[in-house]
This record gives structure tokens, C-alpha cells and sequence, in this order.
């Protein structure tokens, strides 16, 4: 029978690779030793297939780019996470714990030249001294407090310390020691009044109530421009301030909007609300970048 060399050549990658079988060999290689066409088809396909090197990096540099900044993104929500969760921290272990009244943790004592020193004693790991006008007109009036903290207790940083309310010798009308919440005062100097009740500081309550209705008018001016891509989402970026305060009052002083210690507390929400505002800014931002693609 005639074989002829398409037939052959059907068979040769059979043959090239060792997969043919004992009559198939037989016949191929016989057409082989008398057709030189069907041996430079069998070397070509027996030779090494050389691939064109691409030179084309822009595609890997796109995605090395595309590594490099969702690698940047995990790292900065990691630190502002890592901040926020130290400075709620740092909060709830230096939140005063009022002391009530007692020798042992405040003394004031009287010195040459009308100068007053006030002792607190080993316990006290805080302090905080006010001086008013007296409503009498004579001299000044202090309100004085003390407390103890959970990190001060851990880290043993309360020891004795004494003050100089007045040192340049002005008059003192009266001084009051009081504790949180309006209870267990107690007068310690001058003309007291029985009677006087020290209340907590309410701004914090207001800058609640402020931050909520700006978060609450800002987003609701981001939903009615919400077709104008700019305008919502520069309402939204701006609305994320008020919020980050509100969530960082729940980390600093939880549901509690009054305050013994204004500057301490306000200082700390401030501080955590920058993290916080960070974190919904890539949250936000990243959902936002998504949507587009989608729209796209």
C-alpha cells in the first residue's frame, strides 16, 4: 500500500514523541529512509520551539504599583488602628478616680506671710487645684481635687507631693475640697459655705449635640448632591470630621458627656478623633474608587 507523506506527517508527532506503536514506527520509518521532505519535517518538529522574549514591563510594573500601594494602605490602617486602640487605652487606664476627703490624701497647712501649702498625700496619683474670685471681693477662692488612677496604681506613681496655693501671699477667702459628682465636699479654709455644690463642666455635652447636627446636616447635603460627583464627595469627606468626634467621645469617655477634667478629657478625644478620621477617609475613599469602577 501507498502511504503517502500527509499521512506521515499525521503520524509524525506520534513517532517524535515515542507514543506510536511497533507497526506505526515500522512504517513511518520506512517512508523515512526514502522521503527527505517528511526528515526535515520530523527535525523541525524535534527542534527546540525558541520563545520572543517580552519586553513589555508595563504590565508588571502596573501590578508591582498595585502591590506597592494596597501594601502602603495595610500599613497606614494598621498604625491608625494601633493609635486609636492606644489612646482609648491610655484613656480608660488614666480616667480619675475621685478620692473622698481624708487626711491621708489632702492637708492644708498654714506658713509665714499668709503663704498656704496644700500635702496630698501617698495614694493621690492626680490633682487639680482652680482659683476663682472670691464673690466677697477679698482675696481668691480655690476648689481643690484628687484622684487615683488604674495605670497609676500599676506603675506605682503616687507619692507625696505639696503645692503652694498662694506664693506670692494674696489673700486666700476660702478653699474647698470636692469630689465628683457634686458629693462629699469639704471646706477647708476661710469663710466656707456649707452649703456649696461643685458641678461638673457640660461643654462636652454641647460639642456632642454640635458634632451630631453638623454629621446629620452634612450628609444629608451629600445624598441631595449626590448626582454631582465633587460636591458629595467633598460633603462627605467633611462630614467625616463631626463623626470621628462622635466616635472617639464613645472611645474616651463612652456615654458620659460630663466632665471633672476638661482639658484632659477634650485633649483626648481630640487626639483620638485624627486617627479615627483617617481610618473612614481610606474606608470611604477605597468604596468610593470602587463604585466608580463599577459605574465604569
Amino acid at each position: 500500500m501507498n502511504i503517502t507523506c500527509n499521512v506521515i506527517r499525521d503520524l509524525l508527532p506520534l513517532y517524535a514523541e515515542g507514543l506510536a506503536g511497533d507497526d506505526t514506527v515500522k512504517l513511518v520509518e520506512e517512508h523515512l529512509a526514502a522521503c527527505e521532505d517528511c526528515r526535515k519535517a520530523l527535525q523541525e518538529l524535534r527542534a527546540p520551539v525558541k520563545l520572543s522574549a517580552d519586553t513589555d514591563a508595563a504590565p508588571l510594573r502596573r501590578v508591582r504599583s498595585k502591590m506597592q500601594k494596597q501594601k502602603t494602605r495595610a500599613i497606614i490602617l494598621t498604625a491608625l488602628i494601633c493609635l486609636v486602640v492606644a489612646t482609648t487605652l491610655f484613656g480608660w487606664l488614666t480616667a480619675p478616680e475621685y478620692l473622698p476627703y481624708s487626711i491621708q490624701t489632702i492637708k492644708l497647712t498654714g506658713h509665714e506671710n499668709n503663704i498656704l501649702s496644700v500635702r496630698f498625700g501617698d495614694g493621690v496619683t492626680g490633682y487639680d487645684i482652680n482659683r476663682f474670685p472670691s464673690e466677697t471681693g477679698r482675696g481668691e477662692e480655690y476648689h481643690i481635687t484628687a484622684w487615683t488612677s488604674l495605670l497609676g496604681r500599676l506603675t506605682g506613681g503616687s507619692h507625696t507631693r505639696e503645692v503652694i496655693l498662694n506664693p506670692d501671699g494674696e489673700a486666700v477667702s476660702a478653699a474647698y475640697y470636692y469630689t465628683a459628682y457634686g458629693q462629699d465636699h469639704h471646706w477647708l479654709y476661710g469663710e466656707g459655705d456649707e452649703n456649696v455644690v461643685f458641678l461638673p463642666r457640660l461643654f462636652l455635652s454641647y460639642y456632642c449635640i454640635a458634632a451630631l447636627a453638623l454629621a446629620v446636616l452634612l450628609l444629608s447635603a451629600a445624598l441631595l448632591f449626590r448626582r454631582n460627583g465633587k460636591a458629595h464627595r467633598a460633603l462627605l469627606y467633611v462630614a467625616l470630621m463631626p463623626a470621628s468626634y462622635l466616635l472617639a467621645q464613645l472611645c474616651i469617655k463612652g456615654t458620659y458627656t460630663t466632665t471633672y477634667a476638661p482639658i484632659r478629657d477634650l485633649s483626648l478625644i481630640v487626639l483620638a478623633a485624627v486617627p479615627i478620621y483617617g481610618l473612614l477617609f481610606l474606608l470611604i475613599s477605597k468604596r468610593l474608587k470602587r463604585k466608580d469602577k463599577l459605574c465604569d
